[in-house]
């Protein structure tokens, strides 16, 4: 078993986050993740999964500014970006993600409309994939997290 650790931020504190995202996060199954970071617009939110997380000795940095968005993707130390945010704020940090080299887990819809959401999947790839980022849309109520057979796809 690799001793790899996955970096990632959770971008997102709503419904999803607290009732699917954190109860995986603390799951034995994805114990090769750490949530480094949880950013939401809503600070209250984000300092309550913090603490959920830290239950379990996570410890994650807690953002809540909207410029904070950048400081995620500038930070080196994390690998994925997890969110969960409305379909309507995804696309552009979806790209910006990518161009900072970022791997992604996203939740659906993932565009406004089919035609964006194909030219969305073609541009990663067409220009992501290749450069070995890996792109998830969570499906279904089941999240599956990155683990360590997958480090030798991610790194």
């Amino acid at each position: 078993m690799s001793s790899f650790t996955m970096n990632v931020a959770l971008l997102g504190t709503g419904l999803y986050a607290q009732s699917d995202y954190i109860p995986a996060f603390l799951s034995k199954e994805t114990q090769s993740v750490r949530v480094h970071t949880i950013w939401s617009l809503d600070e209250s939110a984000a300092k309550s999964c913090a603490a959920e997380l830290s239950k379990d000795g996570l410890e994650p940095r807690v953002l809540a500014q909207k410029d904070d968005i950048q400081v995620i993707l500038q930070d080196t130390t994390i690998d994925a970006i997890v969110m969960v945010l409305p379909f309507m704020y995804q696309p552009d940090i979806i790209r910006r993600a990518w161009k900072a080299g970022k791997h992604v887990l996203s939740e659906k819809p993932i565009e406004r409309d089919t035609t964006a959401a194909m030219a969305l999947v073609r541009e990663y790839e067409e220009d992501w994939a290749a450069k070995g980022l890996v792109w998830r849309v969570a499906e279904g109520a089941y999240v599956s997290l990155p683990d360590a057979s997958l480090t030798p796809e991610i790194h």
